[in-house]
């Protein structure tokens, strides 16, 4: 496989290179099966007029989804902005995505249009599981504490058991229709004008009994609600250029970004949020939680 340019979030790699970053490498008969399937869309693709449109189909179809079932088994986690792709001089290549969690993958341009020029396939498919009820590992903070990061700027915090529950938790967002609150807000100081108001996180636990049990977990201060506002608004396709310029809203771009985004919304990489009247800050004042992520 040729070089590629790499970088710390974003790097294009072979299978064999993919199992070992993944965390652990897949046993014989699963790494013959990944390359089996690999193999059989690289010869659809070859025979395909239009590449670009071939990888859409090629991502959309039930193999690859069992291939990232195959390969997720070792740290689910790192690969949910993950893609396969042709690789150059043939063979498949992995894009593999950092901490960036349930991000698309964009190129912000200059100029008269800023909106990413690409979303990738992966993120949708992160979306409808999210409504569906997604998997999670998490990690603990303490034996009672896990913590579950389901996108970028947030993060749930549920009070359960890793004894019951060390190998992850199932996360469903629950978002009603516009102007119906949700009795379980996970943002308790949502207004009734906030898309937080209408969002609750419904984690589906073990119990002592390994029966199934359901928290949702709730949190306040209003860095937590401007979050939750723009994660609403992203699970309904909106873009980050588009939330920057909505107030009550947090927006963080990736640092690697950081050369392509245009002066109007730099102030977003790293994070940052917009307050109530507008203003883009860093932090927000006098609220000391709003400046934590680690409970959002």
């Amino acid at each position: 496989m040729s070089e590629h340019n790499r970088t710390e979030h974003d790097q294009e790699i072979d299978m064999e290179t993919a199992s070992n970053l993944l965390g652990a490498i897949p046993d014989q008969e699963t790494m013959e099966k990944v390359k089996a399937l690999a193999m059989e869309k690289e010869s659809a693709l070859q025979s395909s007029a239009d590449m670009e449109d071939a990888q859409v189909d090629f991502y959309d179809t039930a193999d690859l989804n069992e291939v990232h079932e195959l390969i997720a088994a070792s740290e689910q986690d790192r690969i949910e902005c993950s893609e396969i792709s042709p690789a150059a001089g043939g063979g498949q290549s992995i894009s593999i995505g950092g901490n960036n969690l349930a991000r698309s993958k964009r190129i912000y341009k200059k100029g008269v249009d800023a909106a990413p020029a690409h979303v990738s396939t992966q993120v949708v498919k992160t979306q409808m599981e999210l409504r569906n009820g997604r998997f999670y590992r998490g990690y603990w903070e303490r034996d009672t504490v896990l913590i579950v990061r389901v996108h970028t700027v947030l993060a749930l915090k549920v009070h359960t058991s890793k004894a019951n529950n060390g190998s992850g938790v199932i996360v469903r967002a629950e978002i009603r229709p516009p102007g119906e609150k949700h009795p379980n807000a996970w943002a308790t100081q949502a207004q009734e004008d906030d898309p937080a108001a209408r969002l609750g996180f419904r984690i589906t636990v073990k119990d002592e009994n390994k029966h199934d049990c359901l928290i949702y977990p709730q949190t306040d201060g209003e860095g937590y609600l401007f979050r939750a506002n723009g994660f609403v608004e992203w699970m309904a396709g909106d873009s980050d250029e588009a939330i920057a310029n909505r107030p009550r809203r947090y927006v963080a771009i990736p640092t690697h970004y950081k050369g392509y985004v245009p002066d109007d919304i730099r102030i977003f990489v790293g994070g940052a949020y917009v307050d109530n009247d507008g203003k883009r800050r860093k932090r927000l004042k006098p609220d000391r939680k709003a400046s934590s992520s680690d409970d959002g």
